[in-house]
C-alpha cells in the first residue's frame, strides 16, 4: 500500500469519533497517528458520550504486575488480585495509550484483555469497551514492535489531522481568535511532521497550548515574550509567519488590553470570537487565582482579581447575561463567598451571597 493510499484511508477526528461510537462497542480498536492530533481527547469524548468512565493506562509506563495485580492466598491456593482501577463492577472504557510503547512482557498481558476482556479471573463488565492508541515509527516517538498475535486481535484505524474539524472545536472552546483566524487563512499550518532533532513542531495540541498561554500570560507589551512562546510551541516556519500575522493585532485581543482599557467590551460586543475569548480568559484567571480564603491573597493576586472584577462590572452594564455566566459558570467548585460578595456590591444585578469585605 502506498503512502497516498494510507492517507486516503485515514479518518478525520469527527469521522473517527463516529467510527468509535459504533465499532468500539463490539471490538477493540487501535488508533494510529502522530503526536498531538487529538487521539486521547477523542477517546475521552467517546467515553463521555457513552456514559462510561475512562481508565487510562500508558503502555510505556507500566509493568505486567500493574495489570495482573499481586497474588493473594485463599483457602490454600492463590489468585491474582488486579488493581481496583481496573477491577470495576460497572462498565467502563479502558484506554490503552502509548500502546505500542509497551514492553514485550506487558504486551503478553494484553492478549487476554484484548481478546476476552479478561484480567486473570476478573472479567470486564458487559458494556465495557477497549480503545488503544499509539504513534508510528516515523514519528520519532518511543515505539516498539507489536507482536503479530496482538496486532491480529484489533481493528486498526489511522487518524489524520483535519483543520476544519479542529477549527470547529476551537471556536466551541473559545481558543484565541488570532489563532482561529490565522489557521482559517493558513489551514496547512495546523500540523507539521515530527522531526528527529527534538525541536518543537506544530500540532493541534501545541496550538491549544499557545492559546492557553495567551489566555493566562500578561504580556504588558513585552513582544519578545510573545515570540518566545511561539517559537517554543510551533515549528520555526509556522512561528515566523504567525508572529508576522499577529504582531500588529495582539493588543486588540488580549485580556491585558481590556484591563488597561485599551479596548472596551463595546468594541468586541459583536465580534463573537474576540468576545468569547475575553470571557474565557477571565474565567481562566478566576480559576487560577481565586484562593478559598481572602486572607490568602497575595499582592499580585489582589491586583489581578481587582482588574477582573472591574471588567465584569463593565461587562454587566451592557451584557449582564454574559457577566452572570462567568460568575456562575462551570467552576469545579462554588466560587468563594468573599469574591461573590464583592461582586454583589459592584454589580447590583448579581445577588448570591451576603456582603463581606474584600479588596
Amino acid at each position: 500500500m502506498t503512502e497516498t493510499q494510507k492517507i486516503d484511508l485515514a479518518l478525520t477526528p469527527s469521522k473517527l469519533f463516529n467510527f468509535l461510537m459504533t465499532v468500539a462497542a463490539f471490538r477493540p480498536v487501535f488508533v494510529w497517528g502522530p503526536p498531538g492530533i487529538g487521539k486521547s481527547a477523542i477517546v475521552e469524548d467517546v467515553a463521555n458520550h457513552l456514559g462510561l468512565p475512562a481508565v487510562c493506562l500508558l503502555g510505556s509506563q507500566i509493568l505486567p504486575q500493574d495489570i495482573l495485580g499481586i497474588p493473594q492466598m485463599m483457602d490454600g491456593t492463590y489468585r491474582f488480585a488486579p488493581p481496583r482501577m481496573l477491577a470495576r463492577h460497572e462498565p467502563y472504557c479502558l484506554f490503552l495509550d502509548e500502546f505500542n510503547g509497551s514492553s514485550i512482557d506487558v504486551q503478553k498481558v494484553f492478549y487476554n484483555i484484548i481478546s476476552e476482556k479478561r484480567i486473570g479471573e476478573y472479567k470486564m463488565p458487559t458494556g465495557s469497551i477497549i480503545i488503544a492508541a499509539g504513534n508510528r515509527l516515523e514519528d520519532y516517538a518511543h515505539v516498539l514492535d507489536l507482536s503479530s498475535a496482538l496486532v491480529n486481535r484489533m481493528i486498526h484505524i489511522r487518524l489524520a489531522p483535519n483543520t476544519q474539524d479542529w477549527l470547529n472545536w476551537a471556536k466551541n472552546h473559545s481558543l484565541h481568535p488570532l489563532i482561529i483566524e490565522y489557521l482559517t487563512k493558513n489551514p496547512t499550518h495546523l500540523h507539521s511532521l515530527p522531526n528527529n532533532n527534538q525541536q518543537p513542531f506544530s500540532t493541534p495540541r501545541t496550538w491549544n497550548i499557545l492559546s492557553d498561554a495567551f489566555s493566562n500570560f500578561h504580556f504588558r507589551g513585552a513582544f519578545d515574550d510573545f515570540r518566545i512562546l511561539c517559537f517554543g510551541t510551533l515549528s520555526p516556519e509556522h512561528a515566523i509567519t504567525f508572529i508576522e500575522f499577529a504582531k500588529d493585532r495582539l493588543e486588540e485581543c488580549s485580556v491585558q488590553a481590556l484591563f488597561e482599557e485599551r479596548i472596551t467590551w463595546q468594541e468586541v460586543e459583536h465580534k463573537d470570537m474576540y468576545l468569547n475569548f475575553l470571557i474565557a480568559s477571565i474565567k481562566n484567571i478566576l480559576k487560577t487565582y481565586l484562593p478559598i480564603n481572602a486572607e490568602d491573597l497575595t499582592e499580585d493576586q489582589t491586583k489581578i482579581l481587582s482588574n477582573s472584577a472591574d471588567a465584569l462590572e463593565k461587562l454587566a452594564e451592557i451584557r449582564p447575561d454574559l457577566a452572570e455566566k462567568i460568575i456562575k459558570g462551570d467552576y469545579p467548585q462554588e466560587m468563594p463567598a468573599w469574591f461573590t460578595s464583592h461582586l454583589t456590591k459592584k454589580i447590583p444585578s448579581f445577588k448570591q451571597k451576603p456582603p463581606h469585605s474584600f479588596l
